[in-house]
């Protein structure tokens, strides 16, 4: 099921079929659409750079691979609720290498991060193309834990990484703490940084993935930036990403298990919509 929107970009190429749309509380990471006001926007449409989408969601994986359900979560701005009614019918026609329980094909529940490019043509209408796909178990709600009142009086900025296993009830449990103290007297505050990490963890809900009906046991990793200027959170944000050493790696903000018990069948990357 997708969400949409009773609105229109003029100059975007993305209106609505003229039927009425309701609006759904959902996650949506908000710098895109910024960027995207930017790109719709620009004079010199052909020559602006792609502006990264990423649409989140739920999806069902059938025995034989087909897609079952699609249920995006984080439509609730009229352009990103268009550009996933618009995407919407390709996910569908997907498939997928099915998840198996002792050897037999399982229908599987998990979550899905679809990662997009968008380009605005000289015409004003816009380009959109498919870099990636990816499945498996991620964050729903991960509010940012609070800053430790001594470590920030101290000036002291740290990255905190917890490993996170996911729950089949959408909780997760601490498997391992790492502690990257940016100043050398950092280390004197790693007790804070892990309690106020712990404690944001109590109020995470994450999406497990569900195999023939239950929930297969995976590992979060979720790198937390403890800065307290913007310049410190730039680096160190650029610095968690070359850690990963992924290609198509995720915003910095989002989190996602890096694997899954289905995989993508079809090629997706630099197909147009």
């Amino acid at each position: 099921m997708t969400s949409s929107y009773d609105a229109s970009l003029p100059g975007c190429g993305l209106s609505p079929a003229g039927s009425t749309h309701r609006e759904k509380r959902m996650t949506v990471i908000r710098w895109v659409v910024l960027l995207l006001a930017a790109v719709c926007g620009a004079s010199a449409a052909a020559e602006s750079r792609p502006t990264d989408i990423w649409l989140l969601g739920s999806i069902g994986v059938d025995e034989q691979g087909g897609v079952t359900q699609l249920e995006w979560r984080d439509a609730r701005t009229p352009l990103h609720g268009l550009i996933a009614e618009r995407i919407t019918p390709r996910v569908r026609s997907w498939e997928f290498i099915p998840a198996s329980i002792d050897g037999k094909p399982a229908p599987t529940q998990t979550g899905l991060a679809v990662h997009l490019q968008a380009q605005a043509r000289a015409d004003g209408s816009l380009d959109l193309r498919f870099v990636s796909a990816r499945t498996g178990p991620m964050g729903l709600q991960t509010p940012p834990p609070g800053y430790p009142g001594d470590a920030a009086r101290g000036g002291v900025s740290a990255t905190v990484t917890v490993d996170v296993t996911v729950g089949a009830d959408g909780t997760g449990s601490v498997k391992d703490m790492r502690f990257d103290g940016h100043q050398s007297r950092a280390n004197g505050y790693r007790k804070s940084f892990f309690a106020t990490s712990t404690q944001a963890l109590k109020t995470w809900v994450f999406q497990p993935e569900i195999v023939g009906g239950r929930s297969v046991p995976t590992i979060v990793s979720v790198p937390i930036v403890f800065c307290l200027s913007s310049a410190c959170t730039e680096r160190e944000v650029r610095k968690v990403s070359a850690v990963t050493q992924q290609e198509d790696a995720l915003p910095s903000h989002l989190y996602m298990a890096d694997s899954s018990e289905v995989a993508l069948k079809t090629k997706v990357q630099g197909t147009g919509i």
